[in-house]
């Protein structure tokens, strides 16, 4: 399970430093795929986060709020839910800092990708109707991981890009790895 990257990134400091401790000099990546690719991005952004050798991101949401209000209004048509929701943001902001020490900008992979260092690969899907493939150019765009690449695959839906086409999937992951070395 996942609280939205609230504790996330502690798990995944554990087992960096499960691995290294194992071997010191291990190079390790992280490939996430939906809230996996967002849990990456998140965590990419961390002081720990910040030594990993790539990041694959697949299909990862921006910006939780922003999600929660495009899908509110999509499903609703209700500006009136939107605005609650906007006046509510304050609080449940407060509450969670005093439950988890955390903010919101902490636990979304927008904010945390201005402080990435690592290189980065977005991969999305053109027919994306959950988290729109303009959330991958954003993320794209504010990334500061070098190199950083996104690519598009065109009739796939979100998480089916592997689906519709699988051999381009491995192919553009592997390329952009190997590239790394």
């Amino acid at each position: 399970g996942t609280d939205w990257g609230i504790h996330d990134v502690d798990d995944m400091d554990a087992w960096v430093d499960f691995l290294r401790a194992k071997n010191p000099s291990m190079e390790i990546g992280f490939h996430g795929i939906s809230l996996g690719a967002a849990m990456a991005l998140i965590y990419s952004g961390s002081d720990e986060g910040r030594h990993m050798k790539f990041y694959v991101a697949d299909s990862s949401y921006g910006n939780l709020m922003e999600l929660g209000r495009d899908k509110i209004m999509t499903y609703t048509g209700d500006s009136r839910l939107v605005l609650g929701m906007d006046v509510l943001s304050p609080f449940m902001q407060a509450a969670m800092f005093f439950h988890t020490g955390k903010i919101l900008s902490d636990v979304d992979p927008a904010s945390q990708v201005t402080h990435m260092t690592s290189p980065v690969l977005f991969l999305h899907g053109r027919a994306d109707t959950l988290i729109p493939p303009s959330v991958a150019e954003e993320l794209l765009a504010d990334a500061s991981g070098s190199p950083k690449n996104l690519y598009i695959f065109d009739g796939a839906a979100h998480t089916m890009e592997m689906a519709v086409n699988g051999p381009a999937y491995r192919s553009v992951v592997q390329k952009f790895v190997k590239g790394l070395s």
